[in-house]
């Protein structure tokens, strides 16, 4: 039964009940990479059907994880490569999500909190990693994941009335809010650019000379430091560089130049001797 790769159990004998916990995987159950608002029918039919199998009737499911995921297929492996070292530099932390500094996987990048986690990471590589399949939907794809746990779901349930239940958080929209406030927030916007390509289109803009050398610092000193570093500079006598102002000034003069804050490193060589000195943004919602 294919179903039986898709949708796990495992169970826990409590004292006065039998705790069944599910694994569903929505992709492996559609067959596909992306999942929609109209795909649900489809998704709890199957978990229902497997859960009578199982235990001959249908029970009371009770969400306790959800992962949301949108994937990009880029066909450049040296492309992938230099954009998880991009990603490595963004902020170390956002809200209460730590990026960890060690990682098991060196083609991801992640944050953790009690109540959420941020991946993105090479779903292929990922895959050779666990030494697990490869499915056609899963090849060239970078992956960006964020995943809310049972204290969020808590929380949600708590605060704004939403039921604990797989319908409501198969909601796009709430899918689409889950990525912009966390996976854009860390990403920016903008495409990718080394120096010199940069420099050519802030010389180009009618942005003041005095603008377009904060900006140029601005950006050597990100690629430099990364995110946080920048932030923590301080000049003459403990004082910050970029204030939360010049910070925000910064990266809104960026985004409307459409450069991204983290430039490509121009001296970072990769195999196939590719050197890039573009990437188009692939965080695109």
């Amino acid at each position: 039964n294919s179903n039986r790769e898709a949708i796990r159990f495992s169970g826990k004998n409590r004292e006065f009940h039998y705790q069944i916990n599910i694994f569903a995987d929505v992709t492996k159950i559609l067959n596909r990479g992306n999942v929609y608002e109209k795909d649900y029918d489809e998704v709890k039919k199957r978990i229902d059907n497997e859960v009578e199998y199982l235990v001959g009737y249908s029970l009371e499911l009770i969400l306790i994880r959800v992962d949301y995921r949108f994937d990009k297929y880029i066909s450049s492996k040296a492309e992938r490569l230099i954009l998880i070292h991009l990603y490595k530099k963004m902020i170390n932390k956002h809200g209460f999500k730590l990026k960890k500094s060690k990682n098991k996987y060196k083609t991801s990048v992640r944050y953790d909190s009690k109540s959420m986690q941020i991946i993105i990471y090479d779903k292929e590589e990922e895959r050779k990693d666990k030494n697990k399949k490869c499915e056609d939907y899963e090849k060239c794809v970078l992956r960006f994941e964020v995943k809310l746990l049972n204290k969020h779901l808590n929380y949600n349930k708590r605060k704004y009335n939403i039921e604990k239940d797989l319908k409501f958080y198969f909601s796009e929209s709430l899918q689409r809010k889950y990525m912009l406030s966390n996976i854009q927030k860390i990403v920016y916007k903008g495409d990718y650019y080394n120096i010199r390509e940069a420099d050519k289109i802030i010389n180009k803009s009618n942005m003041k000379e005095r603008d377009k050398k904060f900006i140029r610092e601005f950006l050597i000193d990100v690629s430099e430091n990364g995110i946080t570093g920048a932030k923590e500079i301080s000049i003459e006598s403990d004082k910050q560089k970029y204030t939360p102002y010049k910070f925000k000034k910064a990266v809104s003069i960026l985004e409307e130049l459409n450069i991204n804050p983290i430039l490509i490193p121009k001296s970072r060589e990769y195999f196939h001797n590719e050197r890039h000195s573009y990437i188009k943004n692939p965080f695109n919602l």
